[in-house]
């Protein structure tokens, strides 16, 4: 995501469904998670947790939590977050991972991406 100034609407750059990397641990390049909610009800805490997703398992595996607050004066107000990983983030392992947010403790939205090994460059050893 990018602004052209700080009061300019922001523009998607590129929306990633996957990230490919050349060994396991990694840790990611820089990226942001750019949020919009709306219907809320005054205060709210809210969490961006990120999970590994493990087949057969129940429970996803907690990587991160990021914490925030956001204010409601108006349920039909849209109000934005920004979630900056300047330094990545470290994916133990791959497979699939979701970005979950969370308002009060109870998940309103999620969306999965896979982390994957990439494929040597056409031409490689």
């Amino acid at each position: 995501m990018k602004r052209a100034g700080r009061t300019e609407d922001p523009s998607v750059v590129r929306a990633f469904t996957s990230i490919d990397v050349p060994v396991f641990p990694a840790t990611t390049q820089p990226f942001t998670v750019w949020l919009q909610v709306t219907d809320g009800n005054g205060h709210a805490a809210m969490q961006l947790i990120i999970e590994h997703v493990t087949p057969g398992d129940v429970e996803p595996e907690l990587v991160l939590a990021v914490e925030f607050s956001l204010h409601f004066q108006n349920p039909n107000e849209v109000l934005e977050h920004e979630a900056v990983f300047d330094g990545g983030i470290v994916l133990e392992k791959s497979g699939r991972y979701q970005l979950r947010l969370t308002a009060d403790g109870i998940s309103i939205a999620h969306r999965y991406f896979v982390a994957q090994l990439a494929r040597p460059a056409e031409g490689a050893p």
